[in-house]
């Protein structure tokens, strides 16, 4: 036993060095503040996953490298927006609309101003204001929020894949749970959204608490708290997380117990219900001059072109258009969404953060998404009822939002990660990828994934130079 811990303390001694180092050639702040504030984040998810998983030395590891990504994006970041570009901590630059609007929201929250007049944009930071009352926000502090947010994504979904994979023996559901940590934060898309002010980290985190409620708490008790307390954060954060909850608990519904049932059914009841409050407190959404209705999504034209004069300005059109041109355009969308952020052009959106650059790191996004098609297209009937109920949601998902943007918001996609991965984890851990049939499927997998990535690579140059996705 002994001889076991002394290498992970020389682990942890050595990442708490690198991000010391980080932190004195990169400061925003002294130097105190952000290491204890990091300490402090570790010792919470490693309590977290210590509580809730079977614990393992490669989880431990896993959740340390994890860590340490994190708190170095962090320290990047915080110097980014405060000694790089002139702010303070507690006046940083933030130069990314929905950063700049969530830190106005919650200095108008803790100030007793007026609301920004953003309609459906103000729940972040209202809870980021909740979260640091009675002290002086800095964003060093804000972003060791979302960083704990992803932590405990990672560990959540870990603890429901353990749980989900059908292994009764304790070495296998913690291997379950070790390769779905390393499968969700491999995620580097959903690892970057932990560094920087946006809600992304907080609407993951919701759906992992969902997840840990309908596969993974032991005991009816503390699945609805953690599902009534998922609720709550949605109605506050994103309320149109609501209905996707809804669904993934009727996906739960299948297969499942007749006590069960009528649980299910009571929370979908509460789920529905808070997202007609939300929306009728809400408001109408503000009418252009002509009329029409404006949507909650922003699109830069110059950013699209290439994707408009390729397919069409799908967003002008979608209000329009019939269900049919949707639902043909939908493989497009799904093809677009899947595939984006593209792996080059790091540096595209290091303006808003110098993290960004790893949310184009694709291939291990790319590589999670070609063992679950597996799953989904050839082992469904094989797995567990709770992973395969899983991944019909993700799945419906995954394709309503491609639906409603056209593909091009695949952040959006993020929150449906942790539903993904016990699909994953599961085929993996039972030796499903060491079969003919998935070295086959893997081999044209990567074949038409090259040439996809060929294409889009070509037509971006071709149509839009310097435009969508390209610099």
């Amino acid at each position: 036993m002994k001889a076991s811990r002394v290498p992970f303390i020389w682990l942890q001694g050595g990442a708490l060095a690198l991000v010391c180092c980080v932190t004195c050639f990169f400061p925003s702040e002294s130097i105190l503040g952000p290491v204890l504030r990091f300490l402090g984040v570790w010792a919470v998810a490693a309590y977290a996953y210590r509580r809730m998983c079977p614990v393992g030395r490669g989880g431990y590891v896993a959740l340390l490298a994890f860590w340490t990504l994190l708190a170095v994006g962090c320290t990047l970041n915080a110097w980014w927006f405060t000694t790089a570009s002139g702010g303070t901590p507690e006046a940083p630059v933030l130069l990314n609309d929905d950063a700049s609007l969530a830190w106005g929201q919650m200095q108008a929250v803790l100030h007793g101003e007026p609301d920004l007049d953003v309609p459906g944009r103000r729940g972040y930071g209202t809870l980021l204001a909740w979260l640091s009352w009675g002290g002086t926000p800095t964003i060093g502090g804000m972003l060791w929020l979302n960083m704990l947010a992803t932590l405990l994504t990672i560990v959540l979904t870990g603890a429901a894949a353990a749980r989900m994979g059908g292994a009764t023996e304790r070495r296998e559901r913690t291997r379950l749970c070790t390769a779905a940590m390393i499968m969700t934060g491999g995620v580097c898309y959903l690892l970057m959204s932990g560094t920087i002010l946006i809600k992304d980290a907080f609407c993951c985190l919701m759906m992992a608490m969902t997840l840990y409620g309908l596969y993974g708490a032991r005991g009816r008790a503390v699945a609805t708290a953690v599902l009534l307390a998922a609720v709550l954060f949605a109605m506050q954060v994103r309320s149109h997380l609501l209905p996707f909850m809804a669904l993934a608990m009727v996906a739960a519904m299948w297969k499942a117990g007749r006590g069960l049932r009528v649980h299910y059914a009571l929370l979908i009841v509460v789920a529905v219900a808070a997202y007609a409050v939300v929306r009728l407190n809400t408001g109408d959404m503000p009418i252009d001059a002509d009329g029409t209705t404006n949507v909650p999504f922003t699109f830069d034209s110059d950013r699209l072109n290439a994707y408009n004069l390729v397919a069409g300005d799908y967003h002008s059109r979608f209000a329009a258009s019939s269900a049919l041109y949707q639902l043909v355009r939908l493989p497009f969308s799904l093809a677009v969404q899947y595939l984006t952020p593209l792996p080059w052009a790091f540096a595209r959106d290091t303006v808003f953060g110098p993290s960004e650059a790893w949310a184009h790191v694709s291939y291990p996004w790319y590589a999670l998404g070609c063992i679950v098609l597996f799953v989904l297209l050839f082992r469904l009937r094989r797995a567990p009822s709770a992973v395969a109920g899983a991944l019909i949601f993700a799945v419906a998902a995954n394709i309503f939002t491609a639906y409603a943007t056209g593909g091009t918001i695949s952040r959006y996609c993020l929150s449906w990660v942790p539903f993904l991965v016990p699909a994953g984890a599961w085929i993996w851990c039972s030796g499903g990828l060491r079969c003919r049939a998935f070295r086959l499927w893997a081999t044209g997998y990567t074949v038409v994934l090259a040439v996809a990535l060929a294409v889009v690579f070509y037509f971006l140059h071709a149509y839009s130079p310097g435009g969508w996705e390209v610099v």
